[in-house]
C-alpha cells in the first residue's frame, strides 16, 4: 500500500507541475529568452514556437477558437485591423490593432496572436487573451538584452474568437481527476480484499 501511495503522490505532483507550466501568465507582456512582446489590453499572455493555430490557442486558453481575421501587412481582414510603425518583417517594432465593435456581438472572448517569420530565435509567437470588449490597442515587439537577435520579423497578426461558454477543462485538471478515480478504485479494491 505504501508503494501505491508513493506512486500516486508522484503522479499528482507531475500532473500539477505540467498544468502549472502550461498556463498562460497574467498581464500584457511575455516572452523569453530571445524576444518579448506586449499587447495593451491583454489579460493573459502565452508564447511558443511555430505559427499559432486553433490547437495552440485551445492549449493555452481552453474552448474552441475560430479565426476572425488575419493580416500579413497593414490593413483590415475580417474583424481585425492592424498597423506596424516600422513595417512588417522588422524587429524592434510597434503598432496598433483594432477589433471591429461588431466582433463582440458575435463572439464572447478574443485572442490576438503575433508571429515572427523565418524561424530562428525563441519564442516566435505570442497569444493574448484580451480584456472583454477591447476595440483598440497598441503592441510592441523587441529583443531581450543578451538574447539571440536572429530570425525574421513580424510575419502576421491574427484574431481568434470563441462563442458561448464552452469551457474545456485544462489537461492537468483532467489528469488529476483520472488519478483520483484510479486511486479511489485501488483503495476500494484493497479494502475489499
Amino acid at each position: 500500500m505504501k508503494n501505491v501511495i508513493k506512486i500516486m503522490g508522484a503522479m499528482v505532483l507531475t500532473a500539477f507541475s505540467v498544468s502549472v507550466f502550461a498556463n498562460p501568465i497574467l498581464g500584457t507582456t511575455c516572452g523569453s529568452p530571445d524576444r518579448v512582446a506586449s499587447l495593451a489590453g491583454g489579460a493573459q499572455c502565452a508564447y511558443g514556437n511555430g505559427n499559432p493555430d486553433a490547437t495552440d490557442i485551445t492549449s493555452y486558453y481552453g474552448d474552441v477558437w475560430g479565426s476572425a481575421g488575419e493580416l500579413t501587412g497593414d490593413g483590415t481582414n475580417g474583424y481585425l485591423s492592424a498597423t506596424s510603425d516600422a513595417g512588417w518583417g522588422v524587429i524592434p517594432n510597434s503598432g496598433t490593432i483594432s477589433i471591429d465593435a461588431s466582433f463582440w456581438s458575435v463572439y464572447d472572448s478574443a485572442v490576438v496572436t503575433m508571429h515572427i517569420g523565418n524561424g530562428a530565435g525563441d519564442p516566435d509567437h505570442w497569444a493574448w487573451l484580451t480584456i472583454d470588449n477591447l476595440i483598440f490597442s497598441s503592441w510592441t515587439l523587441d529583443y531581450i538584452p543578451g538574447g539571440t537577435e536572429a530570425g525574421g520579423g513580424l510575419s502576421n497578426i491574427k484574431l481568434w474568437g470563441v462563442r458561448g461558454d464552452g469551457d474545456v477543462p485544462e489537461p492537468g485538471m483532467i489528469a488529476l481527476l483520472a488519478i483520483g478515480l484510479v486511486g479511489a478504485g485501488l483503495v476500494r479494491r484493497r479494502t475489499k480484499a
